[in-house]
């Protein structure tokens, strides 16, 4: 069970940093972009705007795969655990009730696990995208000054 809850608890985080990655890139964008936009001597070119927007928009639909809901399972239902081994009409033992909860438990886990390998992925898709943003962003400033 501690498994399943730190598990829990790594979703919940990696669900956090995904929305911490989406507000900061929209805050560089909103300052550098602004910045290049309004520049008194050469304003950066449309493309390059459009495509920091879309770069943007990219790392928002990588958080949206992150945050979007998906089915976790992080433990056992009790109702099921009375009805298949306590009340069944052949009652199982405690080792065959440990036993089938503890692989219950472990198929619980891998299928997390392979659900939380690709938002990870997915998350860093989202973190690299804005180290090109920002880091395109800061040549476009510094090649137009």
């Amino acid at each position: 069970m501690r498994l399943l809850a730190q598990q829990h608890a790594t979703v919940d985080n990696l669900r956090s940093r995904a929305t911490t990655l989406l507000s900061s890139a929209a805050i560089v964008v909103s300052l550098l972009g602004g910045l290049g936009v309004v520049s008194k001597s050469t304003p950066l070119p449309t493309w390059t705007v459009a495509m920091f927007v879309a770069i943007l928009g990219l790392i928002g639909l990588s958080t949206i795969a992150v945050l979007w809901p998906i089915r976790w399972v992080f433990g056992l239902s009790p109702n099921k655990l009375i009805d298949d081994y306590i009340e069944a009409p052949s009652p199982a033992t405690l080792t065959d009730l440990w036993r089938d909860t503890s692989i219950h438990l472990q198929a619980h886990f891998d299928a997390n696990e392979r659900k939380l390998n690709v938002l990870f992925w997915i998350y860093r898709a989202g973190c690299l995208l804005f180290i090109v943003d920002v880091s395109m962003m800061l040549v476009a400033l510094l090649a137009v000054r």
